[in-house]
């Protein structure tokens, strides 16, 4: 061999290396978190204990070296998520998605949700502000490690991390409070309510989170037995939106108002917050549905406070520029194109229209104590130990059982998990565990339409072969939604297209236009051999790394490295809407919220905190990703510890 050939191929192999090692450095590899991390404002040494997909063990001996100690947990576990529903709350997505983000921000400038922030920050207690500064110190510690900075969704976006200021958390928090709202309900024929709702679409479906009016809350069991049943919708995000977590004092800290001794409290934190939709203390547990109001009308000129008017500026990745204006009145948030002739406009009310936050709400509650929220509705279940257990605030729908079991939730088929419920609860239907419950995939809906529709098709005259054999299916189904049933998939693509009389029941010629439908689509996506089409198959589920667009027409490279790296990733289907285990429908039309977390635990310390969610493996090392099933982790909430691994977060002397 010449040696100009061996020259170039030693050239060759060095830029390989080279670009291999760019590579490396610029993404990084999945690290576990440093062994000891230094943070400024720390009293006491604090240890964080980390379970793979489990919850964050953290002790801390003073409160606020517990909030930093959370904030340092959620940029170290849930940076994306965190750094991205800040950009959001701020208004500023087109900074890094471009001009595709400009309805979402202008949505979220228009809310006032990022400047209603900084004015329900300055208002707070100087106690309520130590502890989001101290939040902020600890996200602060994370964001600025090389583990977060070369995570590959910051690389991708060439993202320089700005400092997380302690006003954020309630901007991001505002925005949870938006995304709780029923938006998508608003009339659309209003003027104005098009635009918003548009705009809100696009928002969440760029963050991948919606879906939370399907949350559902249930209490069982007596006395020490109580146990905290939920649901909490994650809409279609690949990523986790929730951090599970467990704080710990071994005497130091104040819980519950009062010296603790080994106390724990635990529960679900939202990243990038101090928020707690569920939790448990030594005397109070709770859940939330997390929603909050929203709602239009159309006011005249003359009933209306003269209208207040201030622009917004925004710009994009590349520097372009678009100034709008925001007007407001009565409190209200005007949302239509109105002018000076007009007589009336339309108003938006909202709870975060105005200055608010429940920082301090969420913080006395892991503290024991129960404050009604301003920002958030107050739907959800409390028990606290002495009084018993309630229901507070006004979900749509709330049942109280006789032995104590407690119901509540918002969702359109609330009714059915209620029935179902009872037929549980009375023995009807069973069910071998708590765990068992939440996977039960009956559906009572489905049991009242399948009668009435068999009933309908037998005045018909013959069917062909394939039209019967569906009939078939649908006479021996057992009415469940698991992911194996091909009469799920069946008597979904029929209800779709079933029709219905004024007085809303079945038409007889509708249930046969409804069947041949329903198997000439199922045909036609799948094969003609039934056996692929199973309900897991069928239901199409998918999830997305949060910030992903389909729909994405902008040109910048960054996003196009970025939306090339992270693609959808599909799962296996199970459950319904009007079931106990969640599962959206089929309806291509709405947003489909895949990824639920769905969980237990008890009232009483001891008890286990287990839960179930998609899992999907984002691999730093070129950003690629593997799907990876996981089965239902359970933990103890006292449990040791000592074989996570763990950091140690330690004053700056």
């Amino acid at each position: 061999m010449s040696k100009p050939v061996v020259i170039v191929g030693v050239v060759l192999a060095l830029i390989s290396m080279s670009i291999g090692i760019l590579i490396y450095l610029s993404y990084g590899v999945e690290t576990s978190p440093p062994s000891r991390q230094s943070i400024s404002s720390l009293k006491e040494s604090v240890t964080i204990s980390w379970a793979e997909e489990g919850p964050i063990h953290i002790r801390a001996e003073d409160r606020r070296d517990f909030f930093a100690a959370l904030g340092y947990a959620h940029g170290m576990n849930r940076s994306w998520v965190s750094v991205l529903m800040r950009q959001a709350s701020l208004g500023k997505m087109s900074e890094w998605f471009g001009q595709d983000a400009w309805n979402e921000d202008r949505l979220v400038r228009r809310l006032g949700i990022a400047l209603g922030a900084k004015q329900s920050y300055d208002a707070l207690s100087p106690e309520i502000r130590a502890r989001l500064e101290g939040y902020a110190d600890g996200m602060n510690a994370a964001l600025m490690t090389k583990r977060v900075q070369r995570k590959a969704a910051f690389v991708l976006l060439e993202i320089d991390l700005d400092p997380w200021e302690p006003w954020h958390s309630i901007a991001v928090e505002r925005l949870w409070a938006w995304l709780g709202a029923p938006v998508q309900q608003l009339d659309a024929s209003t003027p104005g309510v098009a635009e918003v709702r548009s705009a809100d679409r696009s928002l969440r479906s760029r963050l991948h989170i919606f879906g939370l009016r399907e949350n559902m809350n249930v209490l069982i069991g007596g006395g020490q037995q109580m146990r905290h049943l939920l649901r909490f919708l994650m809409g279609n995000s690949g990523l986790p939106v929730l951090q599970e977590f467990v704080f710990e004092s071994s005497g130091g800290a104040r819980v519950d108002g009062a010296q603790a001794n080994g106390a724990r409290m635990g529960g679900l934190s939202i990243p990038g917050t101090i928020m707690f939709p569920a939790g448990r203390t030594a005397t109070l547990s709770w859940t939330f549905l997390m929603a909050s109001n929203v709602s239009v009308v159309e006011k005249s000129l003359s009933d209306m406070v003269s209208l207040e008017t201030s622009y917004e500026r925004l710009s994009d990745v590349d520097g372009f520029e678009e100034v709008f204006v925001i007007e407001r009145a009565n409190g209200a948030l005007a949302i239509d194109e109105g002018s000076a002739t007009d007589s009336l406009r339309t108003l938006l009310s909202w709870s975060g229209i105005e200055r608010t936050t429940d920082s301090e709400s969420w913080i006395r509650l892991t503290e024991g104590m129960f404050r009604s929220f301003e920002l958030f509705r107050d739907d959800g279940i409390v028990n606290k130990s002495g009084a018993g257990a309630a229901i507070t605030g006004s979900p749509l729908v709330s049942y109280k059982h006789p032995n104590g079991v407690l119901f509540i939730s918002n969702s359109d088929f609330a009714l059915d998990l209620e029935e179902r419920l009872r037929e549980i609860i009375s023995g009807q239907a069973e069910t071998q565990s708590d765990w068992d419950l939440l996977h039960d995939t009956f559906s009572t809906s489905a049991k009242t339409w399948t009668e009435s529709f068999l009933s309908a098709l037998d005045s018909l005259p013959a069917r062909s072969v394939q039209e019967n054999e569906a009939v078939e299916y649908l006479r021996n189904w057992d009415l469940s939604y698991r992911g194996s049933s091909i009469a799920a998939s069946i008597a979904e693509y029929a209800i779709q297209g079933m029709r219905t009389s004024s007085d809303d029941s079945l038409l007889v010629d509708g249930a046969g236009i409804a069947l041949g439908e329903a198997v000439d689509i199922l045909t036609s996506k799948y094969s003609s051999d039934m056996r692929e089409w199973r309900w897991e198959s069928v239901q199409d589920l998918r999830v997305f790394f949060p910030g992903w667009m389909s729909e994405s027409t902008f040109i910048d490279r960054r996003v196009r490295k970025f939306q090339s790296e992270f693609l959808p990733v599909s799962l296996s289907g199970r459950g319904h809407p009007s079931s106990l285990s969640w599962g959206p429908k089929i309806d291509d039309s709405a947003l489909k919220a895949a990824s639920a977390w769905e969980g237990l635990f008890g009232s009483q310390p001891g008890s286990t905190f287990e839960f179930e969610r998609p899992f999907v493996e984002y691999a730093s090392f070129l950003g690629r990703f593997y799907p990876e099933s996981r089965t239902p982790v359970r933990v103890l909430f006292d449990s040791d510890a000592n074989d996570y691994t763990q950091t140690e977060l330690t004053p700056t002397r």
